[in-house]
């Protein structure tokens, strides 16, 4: 188990860093070139590379293995048994969602995860009919979430790391996962994410100014980083990168289907009544993760992943 303070919130903080950004830059760039300007600058950025730096890291490959001490005797070759490579199997990851715990937490991800997903698919069009934004004013607006992203990551990673040091120690150096799902887990996920989504909505319904959104959005963001994403990685020793991606294509998918439905919801309900829609979700996957708190040993014991009570 990874308890290296800052191990988490670096990780994240690094990563919201890129959400904060892009969608500054990018509605700048949908302003000034089109939508399609977009998509040319992503090809060229990811294929674009530096000849020189790719010259010399092959020139370093090629001479270390053209190096040969003649000064010495051949030693004999002696053949050996190259050990079994497992065979590759794509699905696998998927797998781990048999575990009651990760497929618990997974839900809970996927729901908070597509709550903000949604919100961003929804935002161009509200902000555009309610408020007149362009492109690049959308993109502005964005500046809230991307700051709840990044102190709500940095907050999250130190009272993490902190709290489950603090009960490694106080059960005599022996840590559970279930140390992951901290304090600052229950007032993120039951109380900020339905907050911020509420406050999004409703303030538009109610035709305020644009600021209450933007802040809902922030709060909400804030809040989603308080969730038990390091439990899942913790919860199955060995297999943390299997875990993630598992958990991963499974918030995709709830992103996914929540950012195909919501426009259809928020033409039928308003966005209004489509907040109360995800908000409640994330109150139950919130509950969810409750179980997981108070269970989760016990659903480890029975999968052969814990020894003790």
């Amino acid at each position: 188990m990874s308890v290296g303070a800052g191990t988490v919130s670096d990780c994240w903080e690094i990563t919201e860093r890129g959400s904060a950004f892009s969608p500054i830059i990018g509605g700048g760039v949908t302003t000034a070139l089109g939508w399609r300007g977009v998509f040319w600058i992503c090809a060229g950025y990811e294929t674009y590379r530096l000849d020189i730096q790719w010259d010399q890291s092959f020139t370093q490959l090629q001479s270390q293995t053209t190096l040969v001490d003649l000064s010495t005797t051949p030693r004999p070759i002696i053949e050996e048994e190259e050990p079994e490579r497992p065979k590759f199997n794509p699905l696998q990851s998927l797998f781990m969602l048999k575990y009651l715990f990760v497929c618990l937490v997974a839900i809970e991800i996927g729901f908070c995860f597509g709550t903000m997903f949604t919100l961003e698919t929804l935002i161009p069009d509200l902000y555009y009919i309610h408020y007149g934004f362009d492109s690049w004013q959308t993109g502005l607006s964005f500046i809230g979430a991307g700051i709840g992203n990044v102190l709500g990551s940095i907050v999250s990673g130190r009272i993490s790391d902190y709290l489950l040091i603090r009960s490694c120690n106080q059960r005599d150096g022996i840590s559970k996962p279930e140390d992951r799902l901290t304090l600052n887990t229950w007032p993120g996920g039951f109380i900020l994410v339905p907050l911020g989504v509420l406050l999004f909505g409703w303030s538009i319904m109610a035709n305020f100014s644009v600021w209450p959104a933007i802040l809902g959005f922030s709060i909400l963001c804030f809040g989603m980083s308080q969730a038990g994403s390091a439990y899942a990685v913790d919860s199955v020793p060995g297999k943390g990168a299997s875990v993630t991606a598992a958990c991963n294509l499974f918030r995709l998918t709830m992103a996914a289907i929540l950012s195909m439905v919501s426009p259809i919801m928020g033409s039928e309900l308003s966005i209004g009544y489509v907040s109360v829609l995800l908000a409640s979700l994330n109150i139950v996957g919130m509950c969810l993760l409750v179980y997981v708190k108070y269970k989760g040993v016990h659903l480890r014991r029975r999968a052969g992943l814990a020894k003790y009570k």
